[in-house]
């Protein structure tokens, strides 16, 4: 069976919007179960039971994209708040026009949550009833991955059938070997123009109001995009003549999980507060140092001991490939926390790194893909493969020789906490 990554399914289905990152090894993931395929153990107690707004994805009408629905629930009792959104997310949706992703035979064997990483567990039934297909695949995985990371500290999940590690499903395509994260759509979308001027005669009739308010319409149709129902959204700037579009456009700043992002709308119809607001484009809202400072910080370690990660990094090198950028670099990541007023250190992940980045200008910067090399008998001949020989000689060279990277995490952890 082939094994196809998610970033080069995606570009046949333009309008599905679910990502799975099928990229390389999460240095900061501890092994599952010490080099078994059992979840990592966990040490959290199930909090005290209450009432909880989630959000929940389901399929839309068309299959075509993952809809959020708001619910307040309950866990029952012992459950955490990860488990009862994949049992909400098997009773199926209560909204008109939602479809459920998941069969009703899934059964989660267990959930555990770590450093964040949700490993869900799913039994035998779940992958021999879902739809399988290309988008049966996608719409039940997205759904769990965009779920739960609506949740503050889940970043990805790692799926595991009857307690091991899966390369793909049985009727699957997608690479599970690896933690899947959520991937958000950056960049120009494609309009409808039909659709559009029928959305415009509807408000025009009084009909589907929101769409006149470009808060309201980023809030609704960015998560089909990727981005979060949680977070703030807030309006930047708005024109009834933009300079670039020669119409009505609006930027919205959506933040969450100390992320940004830039969302631009504009009246592509009629300008005005008669004429109905699209998304023209979605971009990360960083500098390239501060896109790969984020992506640091929530990809690889998280606080073991409550501290706070600080992270740094030498670039190794740059190149630009298929249109795509990418970046090299040497990272060291640690977890620095008081304890009876001393500075202390805690978790830590020193790697080469292979970053991929979505570049648009000094503004708007993200890492889109990362690989890193294996453990052991793996990281040397993955070192020839992911990075160029110029590049490699470099990583020689930094290999135990970290010393300054550990002295600005230090400086910097000192400055934070005084």
């Amino acid at each position: 069976m082939r094994v196809f990554k998610l970033r080069n399914i995606i570009l046949l289905l333009l309008s599905l919007v679910i990502v799975l990152s099928g990229c390389g090894k999460n240095p900061g993931q501890p092994p599952v179960g010490g080099g078994s395929n059992t979840p990592p153990p966990t040490t959290s107690t199930p909090p005290e039971q209450k009432a909880s707004q989630i959000v929940l994805y389901f399929s839309d009408a068309d299959a075509m994209y993952l809809t959020p629905e708001l619910r307040e629930i309950k866990p029952a009792s012992g459950a955490t708040l990860p488990q009862a959104i994949i049992a909400e997310l098997i009773k199926g949706p209560t909204e008109s026009g939602h479809f459920a992703t998941l069969p009703k035979t899934t059964k989660v064997l267990s959930l555990e949550e770590r450093q964040g990483i949700a490993y869900v567990n799913l039994s035998k039934q779940f992958e021999e009833d879902y739809p399988g297909g290309t988008t049966g695949e996608f719409l039940a995985l997205g759904s769990i991955i965009r779920s739960l990371t609506e949740l503050p500290t889940i970043n990805r999940v790692q799926f595991l059938i009857e307690g091991k590690k899966v390369e793909v499903l049985a009727k699957g395509h997608v690479d599970l070997s690896n933690p899947a994260e959520r991937v958000i759509t950056f960049g120009s979308l494609e309009q409808n123009r039909s659709k559009i001027e029928a959305l415009q005669q509807g408000a025009d009739q009084g009909q589907n109001r929101w769409l006149l308010d470009p808060i309201n319409v980023a809030k609704t149709e960015g998560p089909l995009h990727g981005l979060y129902v949680n977070g703030e959204y807030k309006l930047i700037s708005k024109t009834e003549m933009g300079a670039g579009s020669g119409t009505g456009e609006a930027l919205i700043r959506h933040e969450y999980k100390g992320m940004s992002f830039d969302i631009w709308l504009i009246q592509p119809v009629k300008t005005g507060s008669t004429g109905i607001w699209v998304i023209n484009s979605i971009m990360p809202y960083a500098t390239k140092d501060e896109a790969i400072a984020s992506f640091l910080k929530k990809s690889f370690i998280q606080p073991n001991f409550g501290g706070k990660i600080f992270s740094s990094y030498e670039v190794l090198g740059e190149k630009d490939m298929d249109g795509r950028k990418f970046i090299y670099i040497w990272a060291l990541c640690e977890e620095y926390y008081q304890e009876g007023g001393a500075l202390k250190l805690g978790s830590g992940v020193s790697i080469p790194i292979s970053l991929i980045l979505y570049s648009q200008d000094e503004k708007h910067n993200g890492v889109i893909d990362y690989r890193v090399p294996g453990d052991g008998s793996n990281y040397g001949p993955d070192i020839k493969r992911i990075f160029p020989t110029d590049v490699q000689r470099k990583i020689s060279t930094r290999q135990g020789n970290v010393k300054d990277l550990q002295e600005k995490n230090l400086t910097t952890a000192q400055q934070h906490f005084k």
